[in-house]
């Protein structure tokens, strides 16, 4: 990987943040994945995506 303006290396997020979805009686179906902010940010990125589909529904 080269460092140009677009991909800065020091830019890379190591981390991401995973939500289990669990259907009661059946266990672990699928997960919510976000990552590329902060740690912080990708959370809270992720709740907000949870809430608004819950609310939908």
């Amino acid at each position: 990987m080269q460092n140009t303006p677009c991909f800065l290396l020091q830019n890379i997020k190591r981390w991401v943040v995973l939500f289990p979805i669990r259907v009661k009686g059946v266990g672990v179906v699928g997960s919510v994945t976000v990552g590329g902010l902060t740690g912080e940010l990708d959370h809270a990125y992720a709740v907000e995506g949870v809430r608004l589909f819950l609310r939908e529904r």
